[in-house]
């Protein structure tokens, strides 16, 4: 569920009499304005309950709120989220009763760092949103299409009068997380700070996170496993595994696996997986995952879990004029067009912005996708 909109059209749609419209409707209001509202005491509470339902949201096939058999258990949800934000933000006059002990207020670092320290929440500052954000331009090289039966993806959904939705990426690097991923892989050496990210290696693995959250893991070791030879479907499952035990994200089910000749015999395996916003691909934010025929995960790239919030919507070219820009550049593209989303980083902020892929050949013959920025000048 988006927006209060989107509650306000639900109730309409569910409810029988004027009287509980007016009790939901005034509910929800609460609930919206609570949820906008800064949290003084517990500010991890707002993020970690919008994580949670948009998690939930995104594990069903139909939007939650359209289902009507999970409406009631919503309205129950609301509701005790409600009373748990409103005792929050009492403090201790509510919860004194419990032995709550006095909030205190944040550290502030008064001096220079102390060499050798690492602050876990200096990536992890929240951007605040507006609408009037400027939102930085990314020029993507041309891509060559490896499937030579894939074609653009249709533009349903989309209402390009009224524009295309763009989204902040919160968190995108905390150190916390970058921790919890090392340990998980058996990295067990100091994080160390290079440059804007972070690095830690040890036993022939290392793990680096550059500002923006991506994450690049690399292990030596991996030409040594001995486990059984695996085909395709194999490598689909060794990388799924081995994302869930680094604590990163699976981005969907049915990723592209791509083989060739490993150096030193067998194979190697290429599982890239396309993660999804509203449908439409990142394409600058796939997960990629390298590995031998025996499993052995020598190298992956990945991003941190985030969340993406809605900055509102943003007017965008139309595809004809994609098209045409495309055909300025050289080769031959069109009509083929689709959207995509792509993933731009600007003062430790990053947004996922849509830009048209359109279809075509270079003017080397190669069949490739030319990317066009969407967004119109306001």
């Amino acid at each position: 569920m988006t927006n209060a909109r989107d509650v306000h059209d639900l109730i309409r749609e569910w409810t029988g009499s004027p009287e509980e419209r007016r009790q939901l409707e005034e509910l929800a209001d609460r609930l919206e304005e609570a949820l906008q509202a800064e949290v003084p005491y517990r500010p991890e509470f707002r993020e970690a309950l919008r994580a949670e339902l948009m998690a939930q949201a995104r594990r069903t096939l139909l939007p939650w709120y359209r289902r009507p058999v999970l409406w009631a258990s919503t309205v129950a949800v609301a509701a005790a989220a409600a009373v748990v934000a409103f005792g929050l933000w009492q403090g201790p006059s509510l919860l004194g009763d419990f032995g709550a002990v006095p909030p205190q207020a944040p550290k502030v670092a008064e001096g220079p760092e102390q060499p050798g320290s690492l602050d876990s929440y200096e990536h992890s500052t929240i951007p605040r949103l507006s609408s009037n954000v400027k939102i930085p331009v990314v020029h993507l090289p041309d891509e060559v299409v490896a499937d030579d039966q894939a074609q653009p993806e249709p533009l349903t959904g989309l209402d390009l009068d009224k524009g295309v939705q763009v989204y902040l990426v919160s968190n995108p690097a905390d150190l916390d997380q970058f921790r919890r991923v090392a340990a998980s892989l058996g990295i067990t050496g100091q994080p160390q700070q290079v440059g804007d990210g972070y690095l830690v290696s040890s036993g022939g693995k290392t793990l680096t996170m550059s500002a923006d959250g991506q994450i690049v893991y690399a292990d030596s070791t991996a030409f040594t496993h001995a486990g059984a030879v695996i085909d395709e479907h194999g490598a689909r499952e060794a990388a799924s595994r081995f994302l869930s035990r680094a604590a990163l994200p699976v981005p969907d089910l049915h990723p592209v696996v791509t083989v060739q000749p490993g150096e030193q015999g067998g194979h190697i395996y290429q599982v890239t997986y396309t993660p999804r916003v509203e449908g439409r691909p990142v394409v600058n934010g796939r997960t990629v995952v390298w590995m031998t025929d025996r499993s052995g995960v020598f190298r992956a790239e990945a991003h941190l879990r985030a969340q993406e919030q809605a900055l509102g919507l943003r007017p965008v070219v139309s595809p004809d004029e994609a098209v045409e820009r495309a055909r300025q550049g050289g080769g031959l593209f069109g009509p083929g067009v689709d959207l995509v989303y792509v993933r731009s980083v600007v003062s430790g902020a990053v947004y996922l912005q849509p830009q048209w892929r359109v279809f075509g050949s270079n003017e080397q013959g190669q069949r490739v996708v030319r990317y066009i920025p969407a967004l119109a000048d306001e």
